[in-house]
């Protein structure tokens, strides 16, 4: 079969307009969960989709978002090939198409036929979209949070009652300065800070309460440790400012110094979340 990996990352736009990178096979159980799935031969399940669309080209090359008709799932038991450029990866089956350049010319090729070396085409550009309308304070406290922040609850002894928390941590006193501020304007809550680590100075902001567990790990899904942090669809998804409100955020967090020998700006990450890395990318 001509198939990807059930945890290849896809770049979708939701019925709400919202941009999302979700793995496809995540995608097929989501929307499973409200539309029939039809046995195919007893080999291929199959859902008819309506209003998702998934990023594409034109014939000319140009990055648009085209209506998803269908999404087929079936078991696969042979050998998979993963093609892995400087800009990302997939992972897909040997007799899968892929594009590469040949005589100027974008054209099919098995992956199986790809050797190292080879050009993959990919796209380029996400075409904008802007249908989430977020604050970018909030968008900049998110940012720092993806970075540096972790979220825990916990429960004491035999009690039913919750603690929820959310930490983020830092050694740049300016840092936790912006973070407490945008704590205040949000929210309107000040947040608990302290020496978490006195041999590197680190310092820790903690805000508990169920309502800010809640926003950072279920309404926007930014994770709550560093293997499953995300980019909330919200930020993918907002106007432009919010957008650059976060990624600076974030790279005050987790980018490294840039270079000064290079004239231009190198963005330099590393991270452990493989969707993480998607989002980024």
């Amino acid at each position: 079969m001509y198939s990807v990996d059930a945890s290849r990352n896809v770049v979708v736009r939701h019925p709400g307009g919202w941009l999302r990178v979700v793995p496809i096979g995540e995608l097929f159980r989501e929307i499973s969960a409200t539309a029939p799935v039809r046995n195919w031969d007893g080999f291929e399940e199959r859902i008819d989709v309506a209003g998702w669309s998934a990023l594409g080209v034109t014939r000319g090359g140009k990055s648009v978002f085209r209506p998803i008709r269908q999404i087929v799932r079936h078991r696969y038991g042979g050998k998979l090939v993963r093609l892995r450029t400087r800009h990302g990866e997939t992972i897909v089956t040997p007799n899968h198409s892929v594009f590469t350049i040949r005589r100027g010319r974008i054209e099919p090729i098995q992956a199986a036929d790809m050797v190292p070396g080879a050009f993959l085409a990919h796209v380029n550009r996400v075409p904008e979209v802007e249908t989430a309308h977020l604050d970018p304070r909030l968008s900049a406290l998110l940012g720092y949070y993806v970075s540096e922040g972790h979220a825990t609850r916990y429960s004491e002894g035999k009690s039913r009652w919750w603690n929820h928390y959310i930490r983020i941590d830092n050694n740049d006193p300016a840092i936790i300065g912006r973070i407490e501020q945008a704590y205040r304007t949000v929210f309107e809550a000040k947040p608990s800070m302290f020496v978490s680590d006195k041999r590197s100075g680190t310092i820790r902001t903690s805000i508990g309460g169920r309502r800010y567990y809640d926003m950072f790990v279920k309404e926007m899904g930014c994770g709550t440790r560093s293997a499953t942090k995300r980019i909330p669809s919200q930020v993918l998804s907002a106007q432009p400012a919010a957008k650059r409100a976060f990624f600076k955020a974030y790279y005050e967090g987790d980018g490294k110094a840039t270079d000064p020998r290079y004239r231009i700006t190198q963005y330099d990450m590393v991270t452990v979340s493989p969707g993480l890395r998607d989002d980024l990318t």
